[in-house]
């Protein structure tokens, strides 16, 4: 029995983790538009290195801008699922011991 509460004391504090790092991601995805504000650099750039350039500076800002804000997404929809697992996972433990205590042992 030990062990089971063992590992079910485990999943609860990967549970927590996950929970800790869903709102890190939060902040984070709160933050990365700010990188488009290097858009800002766009006239500087076209000024000193000509239009071309700074059309290169906008497409690589929007894409790194974009590119951050999706793997962050993913990663949060990764993290909701492997805790959602984790709870199916606790709650069929919790059921399989409670089943257990109830039924009799030759």
């Amino acid at each position: 029995m030990s062990d089971d509460a063992a590992r079910i004391q485990k999943y609860e504090i990967e549970i927590a983790r996950l929970d800790v790092l869903d709102a890190e991601l939060d902040e984070l995805l709160l933050k990365a538009p700010r990188y488009a504000y290097l858009a800002v650099l766009a006239p500087v750039v076209w000024y000193f290195k000509g239009f071309g350039w700074a059309l290169v500076e906008l497409m690589v800002t929007a894409a790194l801008v974009g590119t951050q804000s999706y793997l962050l997404r993913m990663r949060k929809s990764e993290n909701r699922w492997n805790r959602a697992s984790l709870v199916d996972d606790v709650r069929r433990m919790r059921a399989e011991i409670a089943l257990r205590e109830r039924t009799p042992s030759p």
